[in-house]
């Protein structure tokens, strides 16, 4: 499958153990994949960049850093699309596994989107 059918921003409708309200809290959910793999995601009050790379299966897989509240927070995941959208896991170190469903949004459909650098300052990693 394409790298290019992933491309753009899916809305997160649902996920395993949060309401739809708890992923819409500060803004609508959603994972996106920008050019250059490279990515976003936001749903609660989480706020994380991600690299992705898309296998010869067609699934992408990818890794995160970003905030919770203020706590730095890392992990990893995989997506994959389906007939009805996406769907895939997010698995954040020390912590939680959450499965997620997404819809493409419309707007991005057919869009190049181009990486804009990181929403916020990326932790160190020395």
């Amino acid at each position: 499958m394409p790298e290019q059918s992933f491309k753009g921003r899916w809305r997160i409708t649902n996920m395993d153990k949060w309401d739809k309200d708890f992923i819409d809290l500060v803004e609508p959910g959603f994972i996106e994949f920008l050019d250059n793999n490279f990515g976003a995601f936001h749903f609660g009050c989480i706020d994380a960049n991600l690299d992705y790379q898309v296998d010869e299966k067609g699934k992408v897989e990818f890794s995160f850093c970003g905030d919770d509240e203020g706590q730095e927070v890392f992990g990893r995941g995989w997506a994959q699309r389906n007939n009805q959208g996406l769907y895939g896991s997010f698995f954040f170190h020390e912590g939680t596994q959450l499965e997620f469903e997404a819809l493409r949004d419309p707007a991005t459909c057919n869009q190049t989107l181009p990486y804009k650098g990181f929403a916020r300052t990326r932790p160190s990693m020395l």
